[in-house]
């Protein structure tokens, strides 16, 4: 189920127009994770009309449903009828390794991030006024979802790569890898290694990125992402 987000989420100072930006990402990427990750069945319903505290409340269709729906795909319903679900049978072992979605640590930007790197490399990103979005789910990036990306240098990707001592997750990155490549994608990466040095790690990315996009677009438009980060980290201050 997936439900609407509340404004006592975000416990940031931010915009309404960021806001419900970070609120339309976040449908976004609910949606996608829940798709992408059901293995027996996938059910989508739609209610109108609820009550909440009870009040009648009135509510609309998720735009991402628009984006999701594929005629050859979808049966769509027309009218109430019973689902039949066989429940698979799943061998569950107390092994302390369950995990959820995942999202603990909340960074100074106001979402959640999975790991204590990740919110490293947010508030650095956040105080240096550099603009990111996390996990943010593209169209051209099957059954993935990139780290960060930073809108304002062309959504160069920058991945954390905290577990590559598991085999399991070893294989999903190299399989993202040659995704981001296939497309062409610009990425960074960073590792456990390089928090111990998280200021020369972010000047390092930073570094590279900005090479990269001087080459591709010239140091003028460079130079005018450069103003708007430091008005950003003005503003912070």
């Amino acid at each position: 189920m997936v439900q609407g987000l509340s404004h006592a989420t975000w416990r940031a100072n931010i915009t309404n127009q960021d806001l419900e930006r970070i609120y339309t990402q976040e449908e976004k990427r609910i949606f996608y994770v829940a798709m992408t990750r059901a293995k027996y069945h996938l059910v989508i319903s739609n209610s109108k009309n609820r009550t909440l505290f009870g009040n009648p409340k009135t509510y609309e269709k998720s735009n991402f449903l628009k984006l999701s729906y594929d005629s050859s795909l979808v049966k769509e319903a027309e009218s109430v009828y019973e689902i039949e679900i066989n429940t698979p049978i799943v061998n569950i072992e107390d092994n302390g390794n369950f995990h959820s979605d995942g999202r603990v640590f909340q960074t100074n930007n106001g979402e959640l991030v999975r790991s204590k790197s990740e919110l490293l490399i947010a508030n650095e990103f956040h105080r240096l006024g550099v603009l990111y979005e996390y996990e943010l789910p593209d169209d051209n990036i099957q059954n993935a979802l990139p780290d960060f990306i930073l809108p304002e240098y062309n959504n160069v990707i920058i991945e954390h790569l905290g577990l590559m001592t598991d085999e399991e997750y070893h294989k999903r990155w190299n399989q993202k890898a040659k995704q981001y490549e296939k497309e062409g994608r610009f990425y960074l990466c960073t590792n456990e290694e390089e928090m111990k040095h998280l200021n020369t790690t972010i000047e390092r990315l930073l570094d590279q990125t900005r090479l990269w996009y001087e080459t591709k677009y010239g140091k003028e438009k460079l130079e005018l992402i450069k103003k708007n980060e430091e008005n950003r980290k003005n503003e912070i201050k």
